[in-house]
């Protein structure tokens, strides 16, 4: 983009791949403003603007502006900092998926139903798992009404040990974690008593240490079942 437009006059508001960005600077708290520009789906330039009292206008206040005319500090931002790719997310390695316990249909019998957790290593290298503090934390999970889509959270636990999610425990590719979760009735008759038809979430919020990175990354995994009534069943059947 440098070349193609040098000397040229360009308003950046409208040119095609560009779009104004706020930000702030982590550590001193000053405020940054400028565009970014993109070709090819891969940000190219970045047109910074350090937030120095008067002395540059915000972006969204900039006419046409000729590149030559930039503050020698931008010019030295936009040497300094071309990126030729967007670094890529890390990959998502983990995988859960849940059953009801010996209760192949999900048949809610007006009792507490047990459900079976399975969190899986999907990679190809082993990965370093907060064991003992997915213990304490477990997932979050909530159920969803499948007719009206009211939803009731569940699964709130105390606050685990936090100094637990640097204490990682490896797990081979392939390899399994089982979790037990348990539904109480209750919960489950909390959205309606009759006609009981709910979707189960699951979500498992966890760091974890990949192979060749040197700081654990987040990973979500998320998983989902469906659990009806006795009376709804024999609906579904006829």
């Amino acid at each position: 983009m440098l070349d193609k437009n040098r000397n040229a006059n360009i308003d950046l508001a409208t040119a095609a791949g560009c779009q104004v960005y706020d930000t702030k600077i982590k550590k001193s708290g000053r405020n940054v403003s400028g565009f970014s520009c993109e070709n090819a789906g891969k940000v190219s330039c970045i047109f910074p603007c350090l937030d120095y009292p008067n002395a540059w206008p915000s972006p969204r206040q900039w006419p046409v502006q000729n590149m030559s005319h930039f503050p020698r500090l931008v010019l030295t931002c936009v040497l300094l900092m071309p990126i030729s790719a967007v670094s890529a997310a890390p990959p998502q390695v983990l995988s859960v998926t849940a059953k009801c316990r010996d209760n192949e249909r999900c048949i809610f019998d007006n009792v507490g139903m047990a459900i079976d957790l399975t969190l899986t290593n999907n990679s190809n290298s082993p990965i370093g798992v907060p064991l003992e503090f997915l213990q304490q934390v477990g997932p979050r999970c909530a159920l969803i009404d499948n007719e009206t889509q009211e939803t009731l959270p569940l699964c709130a636990f105390p606050p685990a040990d936090l100094s637990l999610r640097d204490k990682f425990t490896s797990v081979a590719p392939g390899e399994s974690i089982r979790m037990d979760e348990y539904l109480s009735a209750s919960a489950i008759r909390g959205l309606r008593e009759r006609m009981i038809d709910l979707t189960a979430e699951f979500a498992i919020h966890i760091p974890v240490k990949l192979e060749g990175i040197k700081l654990p990354v987040r990973q979500t995994a998320r998983t989902s079942l469906r659990i009806i009534g006795r009376d709804r069943a024999e609906l579904d059947d006829k």
